[in-house]
């Protein structure tokens, strides 16, 4: 081992310029309504850069779904006639698209939510042949794919409207088991509630290595609801009752919420529309063990009809936060950056649209190791249906000086596998060591609970290309943290 770089102290003297955006490839997008936008590595076999799907109704009522793909100046272009993609024309008004590797070969599948479900394998090259499910159709609602019986396979939750065999209408929630193989069987034995107009986040909230979750939605037009579930581990949920955010004055619809490490644990934002219609945007921090707490004055807007993101936008290892929706007045768009602690500060004089009826993603657009946000819904500032890329330009650092104990993780950026080196004291030791590895919107996607400095080759072949970041936990204390990306 080469003990010469098991540990970097240093000291970090960076001064970061202000937070800044520029939109790029203006004109380039459909603009829609209702919109949803899935990014991924479509034909990672051929290149290893993003490509958009942005689908919705245009300002005609039309259904329309575009993929977009970047040329050799990183510019992207509409290739929705020239590519093998095939599931374009199952795309209808108003659908979820999800992609995740379903059947563990280390592409990118596809499932599509809507009027009618259709699930898609990724047969290599961007190529893909309709598979036959029975997931069932719902609409208005949230697609979520995680391992909720760590087995190693994604799993599948759906919430949203039901036509069923009758052909009316009505809330429900469906959850199915991966057989590991890409077929999904559905667990009839669940309890959830049954949601429309709805939103799923998934977290570890409680620290027991597995992944609880929190459905938001309503029954019916004028109702709202936020639920919160917690796994044993095996897949079998239980619902948290008297949380600060469920009952009649409490729970909200036709939002959006995330959880994400704010402060030490996994915290959740909630935004949405409460029983008197008024807009919602509450801040809840975690004890650590699940049980949530309103933090007041935060400063952070309410909005409705809304859509929200955490991401580390300035480099500072921290979670911001980004709100597009209607607030108590006009639709807004605001980027609040995190001191490190959970208390956020709006950035001024950014260059994003008011939007409504929006979604949001950020990502690395231009493969500079920072994270740029696209934007679709109604802009206010255009009075239309727009969709926006904005580039990150800002240059990032750190504001203070930190002493900061390093582990080394490399090769970085990571193709399949990477090793993981201790800090120094903590090598060869008794050391309870733990390591956390999250995406660029706070999901805990690997956790180690027991590391071990003498087996130390971490394998995230699985995970999408993109910017990580990781933790390293030694007795409730982060004794180092970086970030890794993945090609």
């Amino acid at each position: 081992m080469k003990k010469s770089i098991l540990v970097l102290i240093v000291l970090m003297t960076l001064k970061m310029t202000a937070q800044s955006f520029t939109e790029i490839n203006e004109g380039t997008f459909v603009g829609v309504f209702y919109p949803s936008i899935a990014i991924t590595n479509i034909n990672e076999d051929v290149d290893n850069t993003p490509e958009i799907i942005i689908n919705g109704n245009n300002e005609e009522s039309a259904w329309t779904a575009n993929v977009y793909a970047q040329d050799a100046n990183g510019d992207y272009f509409d290739v929705t006639t020239e590519g093998a993609f095939n599931f374009i024309d199952a795309i209808n008004s108003r659908v979820v698209l999800a992609f995740a590797d379903i059947d563990n070969d280390g592409d990118q599948d596809l499932l599509i939510t809507g009027y009618e479900t259709k699930l898609y394998r990724n047969t290599g090259l961007g190529l893909y042949e309709e598979i036959s499910t029975d997931i069932k159709d719902v609409k208005q609602g949230a697609t979520a794919f995680f391992d909720i019986d760590n087995d190693n396979d994604l799993d599948l939750l759906i919430t949203g409207t039901h036509t069923g065999v009758n052909g009316t209408g009505n809330p429900a929630t469906f959850l199915y088991v991966n057989d590991g193989t890409g077929n999904f069987i559905e667990d009839t034995n669940t309890s959830f509630y049954d949601l429309a107009n709805s939103t799923i986040s998934v977290a570890d909230i409680d620290g027991d290595n597995d992944l609880d979750l929190l459905l938001t939605g309503s029954v019916y037009s004028n109702d709202g609801h936020s639920k919160l579930y917690t796994n044993n581990g095996t897949g079998v949920f239980t619902e948290v009752v008297d949380t600060p955010f469920e009952g009649i004055y409490e729970g909200v619809s036709q939002g959006s919420s995330a959880f994400a490490d704010i402060d030490g644990d996994q915290d959740l934002f909630i935004t949405g529309r409460n029983w008197q219609s008024h807009p919602v945007g509450k801040l809840y921090t975690n004890d650590g063990s699940g049980v949530f707490t309103e933090v007041s004055n935060t400063g952070l807007a309410p909005v409705q009809e809304s859509s929200i993101a955490f991401a580390d936008v300035d480099g500072d290892d921290d979670f911001d936060l980004m709100i597009t929706g209607l607030s108590n007045g006009p639709s807004i768009s605001k980027l609040y950056t995190n001191d490190g602690s959970g208390n956020f500060t709006e950035v001024a004089n950014l260059p994003f649209d008011g939007f409504l009826r929006s979604a949001l993603q950020f990502f690395d657009a231009d493969g500079d190791n920072d994270l740029d946000l696209i934007i679709a819904g109604f802009s206010i500032t255009d009075n239309t249906y727009r969709t926006k890329l904005y580039r990150n330009t800002t240059v990032l650092g750190v504001t203070e000086f930190t002493e900061i104990s390093k582990s080394i993780i490399y090769p970085n950026p990571v193709q399949d596998t990477f090793t993981l080196q201790l800090p120094e004291e903590f090598v060869n030791t008794s050391a309870l060591i733990e390591f956390n590895l999250y995406d660029s919107i706070g999901r805990k996607v690997v956790s180690i609970p027991n590391f071990s400095s003498e087996n130390n080759l971490i394998n995230i072949q699985n995970l999408e290309s993109g910017l990580y970041f990781y933790e390293v936990i030694n007795n409730n204390r982060k004794i180092g943290s970086g970030k890794v990306i993945k090609q």
